[in-house]
């Protein structure tokens, strides 16, 4: 869950080789995804752009094919086995690790998400009764 909310809303993946990339500015998680890759004994390497936005590239073919079936940035999508996992499981995948969280709002922002992708959280919320226990900011919430 941990880095899976964090490439949903912050990464990519390459075609041409076998990287994935997760961009950053905010320094504070950057170091929680530098954390983050610890932990999960990913090898990475840290590239920094003249404006200060880091790029933290992992070279690891196992995980370039499972985050290349996940869809492009315009086509990302949640997997129906990560849409089954449990409310608190989910809640870490939405707000712990930051996916689209405004930290200094305390708010979901969907604004910089693929439709696809918004699609996808908000099934996600409305199948679980999450859709008013997560703050909730960018796009207007739907009436259904």
């Amino acid at each position: 869950m941990k880095f899976l909310g964090i490439y949903l809303s912050e990464g990519d993946y390459r075609k041409t080789n076998y990287d994935v990339n997760i961009y950053q500015k905010k320094e504070n998680i950057s170091n929680m995804i530098e954390d983050m890759l610890m932990e999960l004994d990913l090898k990475y390497t840290i590239n920094v752009s003249k404006n200060g936005k880091k790029t933290f590239r992992i070279c690891d073919p196992r995980l370039n094919k499972y985050v290349s079936e996940l869809g492009n940035c315009y086509t990302k999508f949640i997997p129906i086995d990560i849409k089954n996992q449990s409310k608190d499981n989910l809640r870490i995948l939405f707000k712990k690790n930051r996916l689209f969280y405004d930290q200094n709002n305390n708010s979901i922002k969907l604004d910089n998400a693929s439709l696809n992708l918004v699609n996808h959280i908000k099934d996600v919320w409305y199948n679980n009764n999450m859709i008013n226990s997560l703050p909730y900011k960018g796009f207007k919430k739907p009436v259904l």
